[in-house]
This record gives structure tokens, C-alpha cells and sequence, in this order.
């Protein structure tokens, strides 16, 4: 049994491995707005055979008992022991660190992708994931069209999205908890116990009033304007510029002004508006880099033995000697220190902060996610549908090879060219490895630049010499180049139809022959003239019927002989006149036959001769 005893002392720690097992010495600690704090204890024990299993990992709670009133709680998680040698009185020094839960979210970290999503439901979601206890007290956010994790630690990643929409988070304490506040507002953080605090430097103070010693104000000149701009895909041409100008009153600051274009702003749009954000939000993002700037400008650092103030308090400031600085001041960071020895015991903090009237934004991230190179993803679904016009982004729905999580995103295709309804489009299809990149590096903004072959999806069986495009479905289409040597050749085939509309005229030339082979019917229709030139022959075989249709006249001219061969017979009609040629003979059937020879004429009959009429005159 443990023979030391932490009651009545000015810090005392409750752990796992019982209530007097650690006697704390010392204490020291930061803890930031936007920041992981981390508490390091010094402690003594009796027990020189501690089972670091029971400590590490595990939460605990350290009260620091300054004010009579009631103790300062830390809670967090034991993320190091140090476990050192013995003093003269036997006992063991050990070192602890205390971090929150939030700390062990460096340590972990997925490749994923959200979509459609705000911040707020992001953020919640990997917090959830981790068991950390939070509260969401800060606004609602547009949501996020994509939001990629790549290559950062979820504590990156998390900070990362909140400090881009310029919202703060800070931590409260109670004995065995810790929470987690996110807030974009100074009226959603809190009052500290120690509300109203002197500032008084003299000497001769009871030790234990609460009193702010060694105050100093700071004034920064910084940047006066920040312009923002982004494009969007559904308003081509209009870059929707956004100014805003800082209300801080200094000598030529609004000349002093920082652009920023693109990957700056959060990408955000509706599931179906593809486009680079909306003016409000690059506006309010525009307002955040301001007021970021704006909460630089007017600080002040001081000391205290305030054992209530932490990171997100607030407190009124009463100076004795200076009415100026009479105020209401948020505390944006603060250092701890407290010890006791024997009966010696002490606590004093050094603090920074701002007037509570001025917004705090936290400080951007170095960490955004970067996308150098080209990236591989599979194509898992089509927007475009049978519709025409279905799907005039040409959008399709991948999974990269590193997401963790099995997602997919809609993403856009680079054509090779793209105009107001002409252009070329190829959309990628289902199984397909595609080429993806991410415009300006940004992970948010994918874009489809190209597709591979791979083992299941092999190139068609081209040689060397050849190249061509070629799509499949029930059947394909291929339009194939060759360019062997002696064997140039372009070869299109249709799966089905070939349809061509010319809206003019339309010539070409073929130097050497021509052969068309059509396996069902042909029509063609003119709708003026056709004239054919043929400088040779023209020969044609019709293995059934021909029938020509003329609404005009026949005219056939030959400056040699016309031949016209029937094997059984070949008639000539004009009403009810006839003259038939067949195997038996030729007859002349009509109303009135006249045979005339202007110089002469013969009749003549091998055999007999009949002339037959009711009146036969011969002259």
C-alpha cells in the first residue's frame, strides 16, 4: 500500500493505477485556440514497478487546487511516461505527458474522398470514428462537392477543413472529461471563472487574489486587402471576382493586397451544378483571410496567477492606471506553470490575447493536400444516358486506386476540343483505367485527361504501323490508319448504320479504281440533275429485272452502232401500236403503218407474200 498521500496538495492526479500511487510535484503546459495542449507532470512514487500498460493510453484527470473556491481541471491522455531513477528518500520520479484524444488522430490516416458534404459533417464523421467527444457550436457551410484526405494524418486533415472555412476550436475541461468545441463566433466561446481580473503591477497583493501582472499591447501592421477568384464551369467568362477590404484604419493599408485564384477557395457546388463554388462563398472566403488578418492586428501578452483562464476564455480587463485598456479580451493561448515543494507551492500563467470584439480565425494549414502527377482510377459508372444531351459536362463516376474507403466521385473528361454544342466526346466506360490529374495540384479537382490499357482491357490487335479509334458495345466502330509502306490504307468500319449529311457539295477523287460491293438494296435519290462521263466503257449486269422511268424523253446517241439482243422477245408500245421481236418473227401492229423510202423502198418474202386489205392500191 502506497504510503503518500495527495490530499490538501496544489496539484493532485487521478489514474488508473490508483488514487495515491502518484504524488504530483510540478506541472507545466500550453494549450493554443486551434491547437493540441499538452500538460507534462512530474510525479514521485512509492511504486517503482509500474505497469506502463496501466498508464499510457489512459485518460486522466489533474486538478490544480489554487483558488479556494474550486480546481482547475485538465483531463486528457497519457501519450508518454518517463519513468526515471530514485531519490534519497526511495521513492521514484516519473514524467507524464497529457494530451487530448484529438492528439492520437497524428498518428492515423486514410486516403478518401467525401462528397457533398459540409465541413461540419466531415470533420463530425472522422471524429466520430476516433471516439472523440465534441461539440459543433459553428454555423452552417455550403457543402463541399469533393473534400480528398491524401496522404495526411486525419488530425491534418480535420484541421486543415476547419481552418479554411475559418473556424476555431478549443477544449474544455471537467474532472474525467474533455470536449472538443468547434466554433466560428467569439459569442460561442467561453467565460472564464475569473471573469473580471485587475491588472496591478505593484507589490504587497495577497498571494492568492487574482491579478494580471506585466501587460503589454501589441499593434501589427498587416495585409489590407485580399481578392479572391475562381472559375465556374456553369458561367464560363465570368471569373467572379470577390474583394474585401480590411476596416482596420492604418496608413496606406488598403494598398497592400494579396490575389489568390482557384485552389484558395474551397471547392464547392451543388450534386448537380459543376462548377468551382458559388459568389457567396468565395466572398465569406475572402472575409475569413481578412478577419485572420484583422485578429493579428491588436494583441497583448501579459502574466497571471488566473488558474481559470484557458484557451477560449474570456475575460474583462480592469487597469487601474490605463481606462484604454479597459476591455473584454479573449484568451487565444496560454502557458501553465505550477510546482510545490514541501509547503512551497506556486501557480502563474503567461497568456496572449485579443479584444473579444475582434473575430478570431485560425491560422491556414501548410499541410493542404497536393496531387503531383497523374493518378489511375477506375471507371465504375456513366452519367451520360441514350438521351442526347444527357450529360453535357461528359462526366463518369471513378474509384482511385489508393481510396481506402471503396468511394467513387463523378468527375469530369477532357476532350480535345470543347465548344457551345460542337466539340469531340469520348466518355470513358465502365472497367476502364483512366488517366486522372488534379488541376493546380488541388486533391478537390479532378480531371480525367486520358485512359489506359491493362491485362483485362487489352489494345486492339494493331500492328506497328497501324492507329485508329475503335468503340464496342453489342458490336463496333473502328476507323483504323495504316501507313505500311506500299500498303497505305484507311479503313473505316460501322456496326450497324453509317449515316453522313454534307450540306453543300461534296467532290473527291480516286486515282486508281473503285469497287462497291452492297449486299441488300440500294436507292438512290437525286433531286436535280446527273450527268455521268465515262471515258471508257460502261458495262452493266442486272441478274433480274431492270426497269428504267423516264417522266421526259429518251434520248440515245451513238456515233458507232446500238445493239439492243433479247433472247425471246423485245417490244415496242405507243398506246395500242405494237412492234414485237421475238423467235418467231417481227410484227407490226397498229391503227396506221406507213413504210415510206424517200429513194426506195423493197418488200420482199422467201416464201409467200400476202397483202390483204379492203382496198390495196399499188401505183
Amino acid at each position: 500500500m502506497s504510503t503518500l498521500s495527495q490530499e490538501k496538495r496544489l496539484i493532485q492526479i487521478d489514474t488508473p493505477a490508483g488514487k495515491d500511487v502518484f504524488v504530483a510535484l510540478a506541472l507545466d503546459g500550453e494549450e493554443s485556440v486551434s491547437e493540441l495542449y499538452q500538460f507534462n507532470v512530474e510525479l514521485q512514487s512509492d511504486k517503482k514497478d509500474i505497469d506502463p500498460t496501466d498508464i499510457v493510453g489512459q485518460e486522466v484527470t489533474v486538478s490544480i487546487h489554487y483558488r479556494k473556491d474550486a480546481p482547475r481541471y485538465i483531463h486528457g491522455v497519457v501519450n508518454n511516461l518517463n519513468c526515471s531513477g530514485m531519490n534519497a528518500d526511495g521513492l521514484r520520479r516519473y514524467h507524464m505527458s497529457i494530451v487530448p484524444r484529438l492528439w492520437f488522430l497524428e498518428l492515423t490516416g486514410e486516403n478518401r474522398i467525401f462528397q457533398n458534404m459540409t465541413t461540419g459533417d466531415v470533420v463530425g464523421k472522422v471524429l466520430k470514428e476516433h471516439g472523440v467527444d465534441f461539440q459543433y457550436k459553428a454555423g452552417k457551410y455550403d457543402k463541399r462537392a469533393y473534400c480528398i484526405q491524401y496522404h495526411e494524418s486525419d488530425y491534418d486533415f480535420v484541421t486543415r477543413l476547419l481552418a479554411e472555412e475559418g473556424i476555431s476550436f478549443y477544449f474544455t475541461h471537467a474532472k474525467g472529461k474533455h470536449t472538443l468545441v468547434i466554433a466560428d463566433k467569439n459569442a460561442q466561446f467561453f467565460d472564464c471563472e475569473e471573469s473580471k481580473v485587475l491588472c496591478d503591477d505593484s507589490e504587497g497583493i495577497a498571494p492568492h487574489a487574482s491579478r494580471i501582472r506585466a501587460w503589454q499591447r501589441q499593434y501589427s501592421f498587416h495585409t489590407g486587402k485580399f481578392s479572391f477568384a475562381d472559375h465556374i464551369e456553369s458561367k464560363p467568362g465570368k471569373d467572379n471576382p470577390s474583394v474585401v477590404t480590411t476596416k482596420t484604419k492604418l496608413k496606406d493599408i488598403a494598398k497592400l493586397n494579396r490575389e489568390y485564384y482557384g485552389s484558395y477557395v474551397p471547392y464547392k457546388r451543388d450534386e448537380d451544378l459543376v462548377g468551382h463554388g458559388t459568389s457567396y462563398g468565395i466572398k465569406d472566403h475572402a472575409k475569413v483571410f481578412v478577419e485572420r488578418a484583422e485578429s493579428q492586428y491588436d494583441t497583448a501578452t501579459a502574466d497571471s496567477n488566473c488558474c481559470s483562464f484557458g484557451a477560449g476564455g474570456r475575460f474583462t480587463l480592469d487597469h487601474e492606471l490605463l481606462a484604454t485598456e479597459r476591455d473584454k479580451y479573449l484568451i487565444t493561448s496560454v502557458y501553465h506553470s505550477a510546482e510545490q515543494e514541501s509547503e512551497r507551492r506556486s501557480y502563474s500563467n503567461r497568456f496572449s490575447c485579443q479584444p473579444a470584439s475582434v473575430p478570431l480565425r485560425p491560422p491556414l494549414r501548410p499541410s493542404r493536400a497536393r496531387m503531383d502527377g497523374p493518378h489511375i482510377a477506375v471507371v465504375e459508372e456513366v452519367k451520360a444516358t441514350d438521351s442526347a444531351g444527357a450529360d453535357p459536362q461528359t462526366m463518369v463516376k471513378v474509384k482511385f486506386m489508393w481510396d481506402t474507403q471503396q468511394s467513387s466521385c463523378m468527375v469530369r473528361v477532357a476532350q480535345a476540343y470543347a465548344g457551345k454544342n460542337w466539340g469531340s466526346v469520348f466518355v470513358p466506360r465502365v472497367g476502364q483505367d483512366v488517366i486522372v490529374e488534379f488541376l493546380g495540384g488541388d486533391a478537390d479537382r479532378p480531371l480525367i485527361t486520358g485512359a489506359v490499357y491493362n491485362g483485362t482491357n487489352k489494345a486492339p490487335p494493331y500492328t506497328k504501323t497501324q492507329s485508329g479509334l475503335k468503340t464496342e458495345s453489342s458490336a463496333f466502330n473502328e476507323l483504323r490508319f495504316d501507313d505500311k509502306g506500299g500498303a497505305e490504307e484507311i479503313y473505316m468500319e460501322a456496326g450497324k448504320d453509317h449515316n453522313f449529311l454534307v450540306h453543300n457539295d461534296q467532290k473527291g477523287m480516286i486515282e486508281n479504281n473503285q469497287e462497291l460491293q452492297i449486299k441488300a438494296n440500294r436507292d438512290i435519290t437525286v433531286d436535280g440533275n446527273q450527268s455521268h462521263t465515262i471515258k471508257g466503257n460502261d458495262e452493266i449486269k442486272v441478274t433480274g429485272n431492270q426497269t428504267d422511268e423516264v417522266t421526259g424523253d429518251i434520248t440515245m446517241k451513238s456515233s458507232k452502232n446500238i445493239n439492243i439482243q433479247a433472247s425471246m422477245a423485245i417490244n415496242l408500245k405507243v398506246g395500242g401500236n405494237k412492234i414485237t421481236i421475238d423467235n418467231t418473227g417481227v410484227s407490226i401492229n397498229g391503227t396506221m403503218v406507213k413504210i415510206n423510202g424517200s429513194a426506195m423502198a423493197e418488200l420482199k418474202a422467201g416464201g409467200i407474200l400476202t397483202l390483204q386489205g379492203s382496198l390495196a392500191k399499188i401505183n
